[in-house]
């Protein structure tokens, strides 16, 4: 006998549909039931093609018995697995259940370790992409948390471990960092598309998208910020941006340069210990899927402030430098503004990354200027007889020898510098001169910190 379809399940089909091209989304284990119960399992699986691609995604049907996840409904979604990997296809998913059927006992337990076991395999071999439309907590949130990118549709979602009764009745924030956060499911899925578009679906995929023209002008004030000169190198100056909610000193973007998908770094103030770890994680998603990585810095330095509220930034920058130095993929670092000692070591060194450029405007210095000058010329200032005069005079004197880009390029610290007119054009030559690098990596299994 043919299971019966609710209205709910057919709405939450259509809603999955949206995000494929029309007339593209075939279904899979359609009739699967419930035990013990003539109604379908709370989730629909399936593929079809986004902008011509194939994508696998699945979508948990709150309508039928609220989503509550049984052994049942992760087979399909482990069936779904195996078939992303074969092909080598991104899988999307969309969360919305009100938790695990309990009557299932250690069962279930097993088969949530089998989906664990999928998506850290499949992780950085292919594009995974949870979208949080509803309630997503408990092991489903853990599951959410090992894709690439988690997007939460809408003001009334929930991602977080606990229970939301428990957040709000102690007062903690509802949701977990996310990496989007959108107005509604219809514009979450349009950034699936849009993300989707951009990036490989797999490890070993190269993608070009439009590109604009690389030789079109591009007018940078001296003072523009590390977003306005990323933005002046995208191509259509559009960025996507990653953690938005999460420190707002580092900024995230995947955008293209010349056609090509890119993860761009942007430093507009002091990095503290979340800044770190959200540049981390952007640098290892990247490194992944073999796309470069663009850093446009202007930044002072550290944050004192955040170490002395706690925060860990020596253990922070010891992992990011660890990272970014062990990344194969491609490296370009652009100096914008400032760049003071252990951010300009961090973000835009030699060491660390295969092109280094510097505007003609910017300052690179071990330390501000400022502090320099009183560290070094103290007893000059203190015998002057108009010690803040002074003191000035040899801030900017500081800044025309020791902290300009050209005495760092002199030593050979960076590549070049470059007027901030031509800042698309070098970058651009740069992702393309790069696209073919190719690294000797050490017999080692991955860095151990």
């Amino acid at each position: 006998m043919k299971p019966e379809e609710n209205a709910g399940s057919k709405k939450a089909c259509e809603k999955l549909m949206s995000l494929f091209d029309a007339g593209t989304f075939a279904q899979f284990g359609e009739y699967v039931t419930r035990p013990e119960s003539d109604e379908r399992e709370g989730v629909i699986c399936g593929c079809g093609a986004v902008n011509g691609r194939l994508v696998y995604a699945f979508y948990e049907d709150f309508s039928s018995l609220k989503g509550a996840v049984d052994a049942a409904h992760l087979r399909k979604i482990n069936n779904l697995y195996q078939l992303a990997e074969k092909n080598g296809a991104p899988i999307v998913s969309f969360l919305n259940s009100a938790g695990a059927a309990v009557c299932e006992g250690i069962g279930l337990l097993s088969a949530y370790g089998d989906l664990f076991a999928n998506a850290a395999r499949l992780s950085g071999s292919i594009l995974q992409i949870a979208v949080v439309n509803g309630v997503c907590t408990g092991s489903q949130a853990v599951y959410a948390s090992m894709n690439d990118f988690v997007i939460i549709a809408g003001k009334d979602s929930t991602f977080s471990f606990a229970p939301s009764s428990v957040l709000k009745a102690s007062g903690a924030a509802k949701n977990a960092p996310a990496s989007i956060i959108c107005d509604d499911e219809i514009s979450a899925v349009a950034n699936v598309r849009d993300l989707i578009s951009i990036l490989p679906s797999c490890c070993d995929e190269q993608v070009e998208g439009d590109a604009d023209d690389v030789n079109r002008a591009i007018e940078l004030s001296q003072d523009a910020s590390a977003d306005e000169a990323a933005a002046a190198v995208a191509d259509f100056g559009k960025l996507t941006e990653i953690n938005a909610g999460c420190c707002g000193c580092v900024k995230t973007y995947i955008a293209t340069v010349a056609g090509k998908a890119c993860g761009f770094i942007c430093l507009n103030d002091n990095v503290g210990e979340k800044g770190l770890a959200k540049a981390s994680a952007l640098v290892k998603f990247c490194d992944a899927f073999s796309l470069p990585i663009i850093t446009f810095v202007d930044c002072a330095g550290m944050s004192s402030e955040n170490e002395a509220a706690g925060g860990d930034i020596a253990g922070a920058a010891g992992k990011f430098a660890a990272i970014a130095a062990d990344a194969s993929t491609a490296k370009i670092a652009v100096v914008c503004g400032k760049a003071y000692g252990a951010a300009f070591t961090l973000f835009a060194s030699k060491a660390l990354y295969d092109v280094v450029y510097a505007l003609d405007c910017s300052v690179i210095s071990v330390m501000a200027p400022e502090s320099a000058v009183e560290f070094v010329k103290n007893d000059v200032i203190a015998a002057s007889s108009t010690p803040d005069a002074t003191r000035q005079e040899l801030i900017a004197a500081w800044k025309n020898s020791e902290a300009s880009p050209y005495n760092a390029a002199s030593q050979g610290c960076i590549d070049s510098v470059i007027e901030s007119a031509d800042i698309l054009k070098y970058v651009a030559f740069s992702v393309e001169m790069m696209s073919s690098k190719r690294v000797s990596c050490a017999d080692k299994k991955h860095i151990s910190k």
